[in-house]
């Protein structure tokens, strides 16, 4: 019915509304009231009708023709499906932002598909971390090769945790095999006691998980953790000591944030 259409209408305009406010406040809190002004100059093709044939479109609007019926209006922002569409003049800022943490090609494109959008965003993010500097002096010049791990039904259903030291700080990490999201905490003192307190507070936040797999130190190894498996219900499985990167997601995820932090200039 009408009635319903409208409701469905009024809901995705709501969806819409809260997720255009959640990308502004991540990535451009200053720039709102400008985009709003340069989405009221824009060319009226962006907002009211396209030519019906490509020869028609002016050369400037070549870019944004293969992309026009995913382009819209929304709380008075243009957008390609749920990406903003930032004008050029913004695009070094925003490929900057994108970069923060110096992650990789995929992490930037990957953040860039969730909010961003301009012609060729995905070449110059490219051709960015490529050219980044410190991206460049920390590559890995080496690839260990780490057993391959099965896709488990759902995120935290089976988790990874392993222990780093990184300067004259340890540090516990944990791996989602599901989603390879990363948790990160601090151990001081190196102890089981301290080992466990962290873990229950990540569990606390996503739940306890049916299998951890870690690796094979004391900390994991004691009696404590063995009653902590026992009292939170999970099974605690270990790598092979002869085989250590059969703990491949924990080894991925160390490696992961060791690099991270050896681009921060504050760890």
């Amino acid at each position: 019915s009408s009635s319903r259409t409208g409701g469905q209408s009024s809901s995705l305009q709501k969806e819409y509304c809260m997720y255009v406010d959640h990308i502004l406040h991540d990535y451009l809190p200053q720039k709102v009231n400008w985009l709003t002004s340069w989405t009221f100059r824009a060319p009226t093709a962006f907002v009211n009708s396209w030519p019906s044939n490509g020869r028609n479109v002016p050369e400037h609007l070549l870019p944004f023709w293969p992309e026009k019926t995913d382009i819209h209006l929304a709380e008075g922002l243009l957008l390609k499906g749920k990406r903003i569409l930032i004008p050029a003049c913004m695009q070094t800022e925003m490929l900057d932002r994108l970069h923060e943490g110096h992650q990789g090609v995929t992490k930037c494109v990957a953040r860039a598909q969730e909010s961003l959008w301009w012609p060729g965003t995905t070449r110059q993010i490219k051709d960015m971390v490529e050219r980044c500097e410190i991206c460049c002096q920390f590559s890995q010049t080496k690839t260990e090769l780490l057993m391959s791990t099965p896709l488990p039904p759902r995120p935290w259903q089976k988790v990874a945790a392993d222990i780093f030291q990184w300067k004259n700080s340890h540090y516990i990490v944990v791996v989602d095999y599901f989603s390879r999201y990363i948790e990160v905490a601090n151990l001081p003192p190196l102890t089981t006691a301290t080992t466990v307190k962290r873990l229950k507070v990540i569990f606390a936040r996503f739940g306890v998980p049916e299998c951890l797999v870690t690796g094979n130190g004391p900390q994991f190894a004691s009696s404590d953790f063995s009653l902590f498996a026992q009292d939170y219900g999970f099974q605690h499985a270990t790598s092979s000591p002869r085989y250590p990167q059969s703990n491949g997601e924990a080894e991925r995820a160390v490696r992961t944030v060791k690099q991270l932090l050896s681009k921060s200039p504050d760890p």
